[in-house]
């Protein structure tokens, strides 16, 4: 992996952080829609940190995620894919059980895990 200077460490603080935001805000909320939009919103952040550090940033989402998960194994590829069942299904369907809310935060959890890992480490 590259070493990451001042500026770049700087840039990718700021996508890990939003995406821990967005997991830490998950668990304030009372609505489980809302809580699988933030979730979704964490793995987003993730996804971006990844493409930007891999300098995929030009490429379609779809494309981003094929080589990603190329480059780091298919853990992308199934983080992507709860991400999109998180917003499709849960948030814009409502389509959500509570009682998968706490699967969803340990996979998001992990997921940004495994992201600041590989970016920092």
């Amino acid at each position: 992996m590259e070493t990451v200077n001042e500026p770049k460490r700087e840039f990718y603080t700021y996508f890990i952080s939003t995406s821990k935001f967005y997991y830490d805000l998950s668990s304030t909320v009372n609505s489980p829609i809302v809580v699988c939009e933030m979730l979704y919103e964490a793995i987003n952040a993730g996804i971006k940190l990844l493409t930007y550090y891999f300098s995929l940033q030009y490429k379609p989402r779809n494309e981003v995620v094929k080589e990603l998960s190329n480059i780091l194994g298919d853990w992308v590829e199934y983080y992507w894919s709860l991400g999109l069942t998180l917003h499709y299904d849960c948030y814009l369907s409502g389509n959500v059980d509570q009682d998968d809310i706490p699967f969803y935060e340990n996979q998001v959890k992990d997921f940004i895990s495994k992201v600041e890992e590989v970016v920092f480490g």
